[in-house]
């Protein structure tokens, strides 16, 4: 800012700093007898304080299977509100001691709100495969990394220097002055998103390609890892994905496949049936994809409907979301003489009669 009148004035530079305190942990959580932990069992290990606190609580369980394979997640539960990121990393110990990584991911405030959650790269059935290496003593030892910020440690601002301006030296800046032509954020990612939607329908130099029963996706490592751990992985060692060039899905249809790979080049979601939002839901998943996870459980949320909320429920239950199992199950008790008396409710009662009850039950007895 300068005077209009040309006189000289003193500026002042003026430094400020944040310093933010952040916990690190890290521990050893073995599984016991893992080959018969399944889906809907959980084990739980706990972080504490030195005066015995809990600081965080981790949930493993099983999700998946019929449909699709059985994978092993981990769910993260801060005991404080105020933590607004944390990182964590896990590997698979085996027999030879050697760590093999297995999940890694950031969480932002959001997230830890809406329920923290990962997937393991490797599926219960790989690691029953390779029972000897992976499971000895059918026990899963996992070596856990997990950093959180805890609050600010210190805010402070210094005066550093101060002087005075002249209208020499002030013209002397002006004269020298560059000014670039920058664009603005949206028109480049409006052009990023339509150049790298643009490199998928085209298949312009792909190195890999996912393969569903019917059909093949030309795609590029470098994108899939970027939006995903679990093809992070893949590609980034000697697993049999990487080495033949190609990804078999098939428990995926060919639709859900084509909507996962246009949200991972461009981030947006055209899908607007519920059913076929499901299904994404299914593959973000499968393939750690949290972000597109979390639209489509706020898409589901705000479609909710008597004809949909039951297998809606049983989706949210079968991939532990229990921030969307429990909007569901508050939307199905607002209703529930309709609901209850619907043939969906019966047939959910056949097919489910636990998670039925469990609905029930609270519609009596609240939480």
């Amino acid at each position: 800012m300068w005077r209009s009148d040309g006189k000289s004035i003193e500026s002042e530079q003026l430094h400020a700093r944040t310093i933010i305190r952040v916990m690190r942990r890290s521990f050893t959580w073995n599984i016991e007898k893992f080959s018969s932990l399944e889906p809907g069992l959980k084990n739980t290990f706990s972080i504490r304080s030195l005066a015995k606190n809990v600081l965080m609580l981790f949930e493993l369980c099983i999700t998946g299977g019929q449909c699709s394979e059985e994978v092993v997640n981990i769910s993260l539960k801060p005991s404080d509100d105020n933590i607004k990121f944390l990182t964590f990393k896990s590997f698979v110990v085996d027999s030879k001691g050697n760590q093999v990584e297995c999940a890694s991911h950031e969480f932002w405030s959001d997230d830890i709100k809406d329920g923290a959650k990962l997937t393991l790269l490797l599926t219960k059935k790989k690691l029953m495969e390779s029972k000897a290496l992976y499971l000895p003593n059918d026990v899963l030892s996992l070596r856990c990394e997990c950093d959180f910020s805890t609050g600010i440690a210190l805010e402070e601002i210094n005066k550093v220097d101060f002087g005075t301006i002249s209208s020499q030296t002030r013209n002397e800046v002006m004269e020298n002055e560059y000014r670039p032509v920058v664009a603005k954020p949206a028109e480049i990612s409006l052009a990023l998103t339509e150049d790298l939607k643009a490199m998928y329908d085209d298949g312009l130099i792909s190195d890999t390609e996912l393969r569903t029963k019917t059909r093949k996706f030309p795609a590029h490592k470098n994108i899939l890892s970027a939006r995903s751990p679990v093809f992070k992985a893949m590609f980034s060692s000697d697993m049999l994905e990487n080495s033949k060039g190609c990804v078999d899905i098939e428990d995926l249809e060919d639709e859900t496949v084509h909507a996962m790979l246009v949200y991972m080049y461009t981030d947006s979601m055209k899908e607007t049936s519920w059913k076929s939002i499901v299904q994404l839901f299914a593959a973000a998943d499968k393939y750690a994809i949290i972000s597109l996870k979390n639209k489509c459980s706020s898409f589901l949320k705000e479609n909710l409907s008597e004809e949909n909320v039951c297998e809606i429920l049983v989706m949210a239950d079968r991939h532990q979301e229990g921030d969307l199992k429990a909007v569901v199950e508050n939307y199905i008790i607002s209703r529930d003489k309709d609901i209850f008396g619907s043939v969906e409710w019966k047939r959910l009662m056949d097919t489910n009669p636990k998670l039925a009850a469990e609905t029930m039950f609270k519609k009596v007895y609240g939480n």
